[in-house]
C-alpha cells in the first residue's frame, strides 16, 4: 500500500534519500523523505505502459550486456513468449481475471516486457506490439540476435514472418492440429539410416 511505502521511505537513511533524489531541507540541514500523499500523487502521474516499457528495454540492456557465448549459440538470447492470468490480485475485486502476454528470457528468467491481453481475444494479437516493444529497446531497433519461442498456438505465418522480417527468429512447437504442416516438417528430417557396420540390437528374449 501506499501507506507501507510511505513508513519505509521515512526509514531510509540519509544517504539513500540523496541517492534517490530527496528534498534538502536548508534549514534544518538534511534531506526530507517524502510523504505518503506525494508518493501517491507522483505514482498516479505515471503512464504505467511507459514504465513498464523502460523497465523491460533496462534489463534487455543488461542480459545483452552479460551475455557470453554458449558453444554454437553464439551472442543469442532465447526469449520465451506466453501468457498468464493473474488470479486474486486484488482482494476487494475477486472475480476480476487479468491475462498478461509476457516475454522472458530463457536462463535468466527476466521479464523484458509485457501487455495485457485485451477481453474477447487472445494474446496471439499481442504478439507483434510485444515484439515491437522488444526491438525499439535494441541497439538498431530491430530483433537481429533474438530466438523467440512459444507454444502451439502462435504458429501464425504473418506474425512469424514480421520477426524474421526484423531479423529475428523463431522456435516453435507444431501439433496435429496442423497436418499439413507438420507432415512437410517431417519430411525434411528422414529418418537417420544406421551407421556403416552396426547392427541394430537383438530383441531380447526372456
Amino acid at each position: 500500500s501506499f501507506r507501507s511505502v510511505g513508513d519505509f521511505v521515512a526509514d531510509l537513511p540519509q544517504d539513500a534519500l540523496g541517492r534517490l533524489g530527496a528534498r534538502w531541507h536548508p534549514v534544518k540541514r538534511r534531506y526530507v523523505a517524502p510523504d505518503e500523499a506525494t508518493i501517491r500523487r507522483h505514482v498516479k502521474m505515471i503512464d504505467a505502459d511507459h514504465a513498464d516499457r523502460l523497465v523491460g528495454a533496462w534489463l534487455l540492456g543488461l542480459v545483452r550486456s552479460g551475455r557470453l557465448t554458449a558453444g554454437q549459440a553464439d551472442n543469442v538470447i532465447m526469449i520465451a513468449l506466453d501468457g498468464k492470468v493473474l488470479k486474486g490480485a486484488w482482494a476487494e475485486l475477486p472475480d476480476v481475471k487479468v491475462k498478461l502476454f509476457s516475454a522472458l528470457v530463457h536462463g535468466e528468467g527476466v521479464v523484458i516486457g509485457q501487455r495485457k491481453v485485451p477481453e474477447h481475444t487472445t494474446e496471439v494479437t499481442q504478439v507483434l506490439p510485444l515484439v515491437d516493444d522488444i526491438g525499439a529497446a535494441s541497439p538498431n531497433a530491430d530483433l537481429s540476435g533474438l530466438v523467440f519461442t512459444a507454444d502451439a498456438l502462435h504458429v501464425h505465418r504473418d506474425n512469424l514472418a514480421k520477426i524474421v522480417e526484423r531479423g529475428g527468429d523463431y522456435l516453435l512447437t507444431v501439433k496435429d492440429n496442423q497436418p499439413t504442416l507438420r507432415r512437410d516438417l517431417a519430411g525434411l528430417f528422414p529418418p537417420t539410416p544406421p551407421e556403416a557396420g552396426i547392427s541394430p540390437p537383438s530383441p531380447q528374449h526372456p
